[in-house]
């Protein structure tokens, strides 16, 4: 399949989806998030040769919410080391929901992956006492090829104040002294980064970046 080709698959494929887009809703969960433009759809694509294939609304910048995990991961992995990241979060699948509490139970003394709140409070409170917030958006827009990254603060505002079940998740972690930082600062920093915005471009840089091994195709570093 050529470039072109694959571009006018791509389109074809953001013109159906469109057509389905009212069967579904936006999340509602946090209320700010009610209010993300429910009509807008783009997927980018980057290629392991540094091709970007581009369509829809790809422009518009949206919080990352759960992706957040992945970064936290990722930097706790380079700067803390898998000993002492696995010592107090798992690598296995929960077989629950992202924020369930059943994973913190009498049968587990840590939460069972790092990609479940659970586990994603215990990552952002190890690193969270190893660098700043603005010291960790930078290394994140370092992975997106991005130096303006920046916090919805009207999301931010609106999850932290409607985050009583991960308060409830943090006050089992400190009960299993799985945290290292306080427990405030601990969600303060998880939340912070949920409200962090990128464009669908954005994104595909730091996926492209993970699927070639850690090098970015595009500059080779």
């Amino acid at each position: 399949m050529t470039r072109e080709e694959f571009q006018a698959l791509l389109d074809h494929s953001v013109i159906e989806a469109r057509s389905v887009l009212p069967q579904g809703k936006v999340a509602d969960y946090i209320p700010e998030l009610k209010k993300s433009p429910s009509e807008q759809l783009g997927i980018v694509l980057t290629d392991l040769e540094g091709h970007i294939y581009a369509s829809g609304d790809t422009e518009q910048p949206f919080t990352i919410q759960s992706i957040i995990k992945v970064f936290a991961l990722l930097y706790a992995l380079e700067h803390l080391g898998p000993d002492l990241v696995f010592e107090k979060v798992g690598m296995e699948p929960s077989g629950a929901s992202f924020m369930e509490m059943t994973t913190l139970s009498d049968f587990s003394n840590k939460p069972s992956n790092p990609l479940i709140n659970a586990g994603a409070l215990v990552i952002a409170s190890m690193i969270s006492q190893e660098i700043d917030f603005t010291q960790f958006l930078e290394y994140i827009g370092s992975l997106c090829s991005s130096d303006g990254l920046k916090v919805n603060e009207a999301v931010f505002n609106s999850e932290l104040s409607h985050s009583e079940r991960n308060h409830a998740l943090a006050w089992e972690l400190k009960r299993l002294h799985l945290l290292t930082n306080s427990l405030e600062d601990s969600l303060w920093f998880y939340t912070r980064g949920c409200a962090v915005e990128m464009t669908a471009r954005e994104l595909s840089r730091f996926a492209v970046v993970l699927a070639n091994g850690g090098y970015d195709p595009l500059t080779g570093e």
